[in-house]
């Protein structure tokens, strides 16, 4: 297995050494089985049903793109219908002034596979393919999140009963059923962290893990510009020991926070990219900042026993639990991490969307969505000690997950 003398001084429970394989034969199979479990979950409610405003001018920027190699509004028309004072210009040269999509087109881009293969396959509906697009981003969440608590160095049923918790007794379940975009970015976000903490792990000398945390940052952002907000508790899960920062790791992370800083400042000025560049201009959105309804967004997204991020998803509440013990274990990282990354979205969302603060047309709490994959990393601590005595686990762990399950469904 290695030498543990490899493993971080603050990895939280040090079986797994930094140079070991994270995946094997034996691994492939538990993840392909996890995978279709969590795909004939999400399919039992699965009902492709256009459940809102924001979905339906996502499905249509995919038939658009596909269809015609534009990201017009036209099938979703009469609920769009042109505006002069909207992103439509009149005039002669004009052909069809139909409003745009203007959304950040990661989610689109994702979904113009299946779609593709809805118009290939007879017999097959265009939208029902497209909502199938986060029941599989649902059942990938599951599985990299299995494969991060092992990375973590907790042992194998830890990892597939905290997948499992995930899957079916959280919030993410009825996300799945959606074509919100919120589920690619919590993909994006958990892949993110995880690239980061094994590239930190392996002493940033791992080209590969570089890709993939460079990869998923990037469809983090676009798929939605807020996922900015998750840089800070990122950059926590690759940051060094702070006996090894000295003054040429400080230049490094100021520059390229820097160029990060550099690009949405000239974006917003010269309108980088057409039709887009909206929705990553960063003066107009702190122009939009507003306290006006912060004490109502704050006490819904992290108090409310109906809407908050624990009431709606009640086995996190472990995650309360787990992250104190990762502080006392010394696994001070994780801990401010993913404190830090709940924080953030809370906070921003509820300075950022003003009146829209609930979320629209959605269950509660939609704008932390995202952040689920990764509170849900915090529990492994408690599922880990919870399985180690059935009794326990029988009397707490069990009616926790049942009661959250039920809240799900």
């Amino acid at each position: 297995t290695g030498s543990l003398a490899a493993v971080p001084p603050d990895r939280p429970y040090p079986l797994m050494p930094s140079n070991a394989k994270l995946l094997h034969c034996q691994r492939w199979l538990v993840l392909i089985c996890l995978f279709t479990f969590c795909l004939c979950l999400y399919l039992i409610s699965y009902s492709a049903r256009i459940e809102s405003g924001d979905a339906l001018r996502l499905i249509d920027g995919v038939s658009s793109l596909v269809d015609h190699g534009d990201l017009l509004l036209d099938l979703s028309a009469w609920q769009f219908p042109p505006s002069t004072s909207g992103s439509v210009t009149f005039g002669v040269d004009v052909r069809f002034p139909l409003e745009t999509v203007s959304v950040e087109p990661g989610q689109i881009l994702a979904a113009v596979p299946f779609y593709l293969a809805a118009r290939v396959l007879p017999e097959i509906g265009l939208v029902h393919a497209v909502y199938l697009t986060n029941v599989v981003f649902g059942a990938l969440t599951v599985c990299v999140l299995y494969l991060f608590v092992i990375a973590l160095g907790y042992r194998e049923r830890t990892a597939l009963i905290t997948a499992l918790l995930l899957a079916g007794c959280t919030a993410w379940f009825p996300y799945t059923k959606s074509f919100f975009r919120e589920p690619l970015m919590g993909l994006a976000l958990l892949v993110a962290a995880l690239a980061f903490d094994r590239l930190r792990a392996q002493h940033y000398r791992s080209w590969g893990w570089l890709l993939i945390a460079v990869l998923s940052v990037l469809a983090l952002i676009l798929t939605k510009s807020s996922g900015v907000m998750a840089l800070p508790a990122l950059l926590l899960f690759a940051a060094p020991p702070l006996r090894h920062v000295n003054r040429r790791l400080i230049g490094i992370v100021i520059v390229i926070l820097g160029l990060i800083t550099l690009i949405f400042v000239l974006n917003s000025v010269f309108e980088l990219i057409p039709g887009l560049s909206g929705r990553y201009d960063i003066f107009h959105r702190l122009r939009g900042l507003s306290w006006q309804y912060f004490p109502e967004a704050m006490a819904a997204y992290l108090i409310s026993p109906g809407g908050s991020l624990w009431g709606t998803s009640p086995v996190l509440l472990l995650s309360v639990i787990g992250l104190g013990i990762w502080t006392l274990r010394g696994a001070r990282r994780y801990a401010v991490a993913v404190s830090l990354l709940i924080g953030t979205f809370a906070v921003g969302y509820a300075l950022l969307n003003g009146i829209f603060w609930f979320g629209g047309l959605s269950w509660p709490q939609r704008f932390l969505i995202p952040v689920i994959p990764l509170a849900m990393l915090a529990a492994a601590p408690v599922i880990e000690r919870l399985l180690r005595r059935p009794l326990a686990a029988l009397l707490v762990l069990a009616p926790l997950a049942a009661y959250s399950l039920w809240v799900q469904w």
